[in-house]
């Protein structure tokens, strides 16, 4: 694996997501996009704000006020 900074990203959110049990499948649900798309952006392939937001508010407990998953 190369040492750039994205694939030290993309390693970390993985590392994360195993910590903390959470699934492409839990996150496609929440979010309500396709496990493909949500595999995309975990690979790198694609970008979703609504993703990272989702993630952080699992890890961190956070709530944004207002936040609406639906919107583009």
């Amino acid at each position: 694996m190369m040492n750039c900074a994205f694939c030290q990203k993309k390693l970390t959110i993985k590392f994360i997501l195993s910590i903390y049990g959470i699934s492409a499948t839990e996150i496609a649900n929440a979010v309500h996009l396709s496990k493909s798309m949500v595999w995309k952006h975990l690979n790198g392939d694609s970008y979703n704000e609504n993703i990272d937001i989702y993630i952080v508010q699992k890890v961190f407990g956070l709530n944004f006020e207002g936040h609406n998953y639906d919107r583009k």
